[in-house]
């Protein structure tokens, strides 16, 4: 994946640097598994990767760093994903809560009434003819992510919207299919989205919001649950080993 060339930067109004846009691709990386938490990423191995010199992408890393989502290596040239600890999931899922729950409230009161039908109706297109109650793991986790980017890409505050990708993206992704791993939770979420889509279809901003928040919460505490019990999504903590070329 190459970025661009090694121009001299241009300090243009508005013009994006080299070392941002490698950042902004490692960071969507994080958003969607790609780069796993607690994984190891070194300067030259992302450098060949993106086809920059090591300086940008050590600009890059700091950039991250800065955002909470990678925490410097004990050895030099590298850094390590963040990993969660079933405190900060906890935390990240209330914020989630706090801000979906807004997100949606803003979309309800902004848009018209075949805009929330539109909603209602992508949501339901993401099931594929697939009863909700027989539903899997993976399939909620499949219908519930790409309704979540529906609202926050038509909410109306795109500051909003990338405050709950900074915060949530990365660690939903990877421990999402932990809501759902009972047959008793995916019910609870079941119940809970028609209470939603019923909210949305009303109008009724605030109780979309406040269903909206229960839903959140109701996924927290199964995570946690989960997590209790020993239960961890695949590759949780992956290392990458370090490709070496010959010198």
């Amino acid at each position: 994946m190459r970025v661009g060339p090694e121009d001299p930067v241009r300090r243009e109004p508005g013009f994006e640097t080299l070392a941002a846009r490698v950042a902004r691709a490692l960071a969507q990386q994080l958003e969607t598994g790609i780069r796993r938490p607690g994984e190891r990423l070194w300067e030259e191995d992302l450098a060949a990767e993106f086809g920059c010199a090591r300086g940008t992408v050590r600009e890059a890393l700091a950039q991250l760093a800065q955002e909470g989502l990678v925490v410097p290596s004990q050895r030099r040239g590298g850094v390590s994903v963040v990993e969660f600890s079933d405190a900060d999931l906890a935390e990240i899922y209330d914020i989630r809560g706090a801000l979906f729950g807004l997100a949606m409230r803003l979309f309800v009161e902004r848009a018209t009434a075949e805009e929330r039908e539109a909603y209602i109706a992508y949501r339901e297109s993401l099931w594929c003819g697939l009863s909700p109650a027989e539903a899997k793991p993976e399939d909620c986790t499949a219908v519930g992510g790409p309704s979540v980017l529906y609202i926050l890409d038509r909410c109306g505050s795109a500051r909003l919207a990338t405050s709950y990708r900074r915060v949530a993206l990365q660690a939903i992704r990877l421990y999402a299919p932990l809501h759902f791993r009972t047959a008793e939770s995916r019910e609870v979420w079941r119940i809970r989205c028609a209470m939603l889509a019923a909210a949305v279809r009303l109008g009724d901003a605030a109780a979309a919001e406040a269903t909206s928040r229960a839903l959140i919460q109701a996924n927290k505490i199964e995570l946690l649950r989960s997590l209790a019990e020993g239960h961890r999504p695949p590759g949780a903590v992956a290392d990458r080993p370090r490709t070496r070329r010959a010198s």
